[in-house]
């Protein structure tokens, strides 16, 4: 973890009042270090899709290496928020595939928030993964924060990347789907949400219009950091979504 002043934009080590707590991550041994740029790419289109994530930032480092980071959403004031993840709420095993579906989170949702906005939150999310092909969506990838009276929230999106999944399948189903999921069953999904099938039509719509854009965006915000090869794999993928769910 390491803290940023707000004012300079500089990070430390050093915890001091008044300094943001931020999380870093480093590429995997055998990662090549453009996932920071892909991840980041990802969180510009949580947002254009208005879907909270945490601000966000990338670093070049020597040698063509590179890092990325994250404010901490469960710091706020030097304090921690108190936060479960949904693994946690339902007792789910996220190491276990199909631990839990869409439904269940929607549910899950439901009856965490007591507050049916954050159910149809939670919709959009389901939308957004499976548009944007990020099929590590297991249980503990969700979370749920409490405000000062009890309340509580979905957390802010986080760990949203391109991601294939174990064999190909996301790791939630949607609707018994977890493979080739389309329109059919994201509206089923958006009835368990309570979502009139209009406004799910058009929020399927407008998600798959800034998946579309993922190749320009990134070479917008992150030239050459991303390998070609990458770049027609992701958009590739991302097409054979959106044309499922068209």
């Amino acid at each position: 973890m390491v803290y940023r002043d707000d004012h300079t934009g500089s990070f430390t080590t050093v915890a001091k009042p008044g300094l943001e707590a931020w999380l870093i991550k480093f590429p995997a041994k055998q990662e090549h270090p453009e996932v920071c740029a892909i991840e980041m790419v990802y969180a510009e289109c949580l947002r254009l899709c208005g879907i909270a994530t945490s601000d966000t930032q990338h670093f070049s480092l020597p040698n063509g290496q590179a890092a990325s980071a994250s404010k901490r959403f469960d710091r706020q004031g030097g304090l921690r928020v108190p936060m479960q993840s949904l693994a946690a709420f339902t007792g789910a095993d996220f190491r276990s595939p199909g631990a839990l579906d869409y439904v269940n989170f929607l549910r899950a949702t439901h009856m965490c928030t007591n507050d049916v906005r954050e159910k149809a939150r939670a919709f959009e999310r389901a939308v957004f993964n499976v548009a944007f092909n990020n099929r590590d969506d297991h249980p503990k990838n969700f979370a749920y924060l409490m405000s000062r009276t009890g309340e509580w929230t979905l957390a802010p999106a986080y760990d949203v990347t391109f991601c294939e999944g174990p064999g190909g399948y996301h790791q939630m189903d949607v609707m018994g789907e977890a493979l080739d999921i389309g329109r059919k069953e994201m509206l089923a999904l958006a009835g368990e949400a309570e979502i009139p099938q209009a406004v799910a039509s058009e929020l399927i719509d407008r998600i798959c219009a800034v998946a579309r854009q993922f190749t320009e965006r990134a070479q917008r915000s992150y030239p050459g950091m991303i390998t070609q090869e990458t770049l027609q794999t992701v958009q590739s993928r991302i097409e054979e979504n959106v044309a499922l769910l068209g």
